[in-house]
């Protein structure tokens, strides 16, 4: 935050992945390295909002949330009866059960108690599709069997049903299988969060998830995953945006400058200037990757990004507004051929032009005038062939 204010970059949100829990455990907080009450001052002092991840997968051991999980019986079961136990960063996890009866009020409970460690301004949902490390489900009992059926008249995409996620013949309340709740667990994960949250006392409650279903905006936004720092990936973000759009999610983005392998000055230079415009603009890498804070590849990643979050912010309130006058439905970011096709007040709807500037992959540099609408000119830096 230092370095964003001191290199006079916009910063409005400390995302944190799984980095600030301990033992890379949900609903923990290492406090050796973020001391709650030196971190709760730190956001005070730079005016930041605080949004930690939470993944699906609660960390089976002697840990609160595990523990309390188990009183309550509120992990999904394997064929066997017993927990069905996937792998995911903290090692051993299981999955809590939202068709059960108990699992609502467990969810707010942790929640709330997490609240009170450290206030959040927001929660980030990952791994919910649910993932796992594990196909199916991994064994930690060596004299119990696990549980794994895949026997499906069609795989789709030619890939087991069970690879990296539950095995379909998992148990949910009432006996009912994985097979039927796979594609809306993540869904009526937001549901319980969004509901959580507002019982917390979270006025404007945001979640940012990585499973989605159809209905789920309602209770949620989301991003595109785990893209990668290449030019296709920034290409394939502005379809990604004007279809989920359509699909009920007009507040969404792409992880800026790539997520996976390391991102290189020019890319990163032009996705800050077209992640700027997207409804969710985020910058965010894999811990494995180099930094790539737009202060770190050079002044023509620093000048870009300045030049082009300050344009972001100075039209922040009517891009707002739209979301105002939508209330929920219709679309924000729209594609070039819908200028022709539907009535638009003035000013022009903001993207409009984005896929005829951004989508091509470039090799060289010039500044042109670029009409956003009417009333607003940015001079962008793009490039042509």
């Amino acid at each position: 935050a230092k370095n964003f204010k001191k290199n006079d970059i916009h910063l409005d949100i400390m995302w944190s992945d799984i980095d600030y829990m301990k033992d890379l455990g949900d609903f923990t907080i290492d406090n050796d390295r973020y001391p709650p009450e030196q971190f709760r001052n730190y956001l005070k002092e730079y005016n930041l909002r605080f949004v930690p991840i939470i993944d699906a997968g609660i960390a089976v051991g002697d840990n609160e949330a595990f523990i309390e999980g188990q009183s309550r019986d509120v992990y999904i079961k394997n064929s066997w009866g017993k927990n069905l136990v996937g792998k995911v960063w903290p090692g051993y996890t299981t999955w809590v059960d939202f068709s059960h009866p108990n699992a609502s009020q467990y969810w707010e409970d942790m929640f709330r108690k997490f609240h009170e460690k450290l206030p959040f301004g927001g929660i980030w949902l990952d791994m919910n599709e649910y993932a796992s490390f594990c196909n199916g489900e991994c064994n930690p009992w060596e004299d119990f069997p696990t549980s794994g059926d895949d026997d499906l008249p069609h795989h789709a995409g030619g890939a087991l049903p069970s690879e990296k996620t539950l095995s379909i013949n998992a148990r949910h309340y009432n006996n009912v299988t994985e097979l039927y709740w796979h594609n809306i667990n993540g869904l009526v994960e937001n549901y319980e969060t969004r509901k959580a949250l507002k019982n917390v006392g979270l006025n404007d409650v945001f979640i940012l998830s990585r499973a989605n279903f159809a209905g789920q905006g309602r209770y949620s936004t989301i991003w595109f995953g785990d893209n990668g720092a290449t030019y296709e990936f920034m290409q394939l973000s502005i379809s990604q945006a004007f279809s989920y759009n359509i699909f009920g999610f007009p507040f969404t983005g792409a992880d800026i400058c790539g997520f996976i392998w390391d991102t290189q000055p020019e890319l990163c230079a032009r996705w800050m200037q077209l992640g700027a415009f997207f409804p969710f603009a985020r910058n965010h890498n894999a811990l494995d990757a180099k930094d790539q804070e737009p202060y770190v590849l050079g002044d023509d990643v620093l000048i870009t990004s300045q030049v082009s979050l300050k344009a972001r912010y100075s039209i922040l309130k009517w891009y707002f507004s739209r979301f105002v006058e939508l209330n929920g439905t219709g679309t924000v970011f729209r594609p070039l051929m819908w200028l022709s096709l539907i009535h638009i007040s003035e000013p022009t709807r903001l993207l409009s032009i984005s896929y005829a500037v951004f989508c091509l992959k470039k090799k060289k540099s010039q500044p042109i005038n670029i009409l956003y609408s009417r009333y607003l000119q940015l001079q962008i830096l793009i490039s042509y062939t």
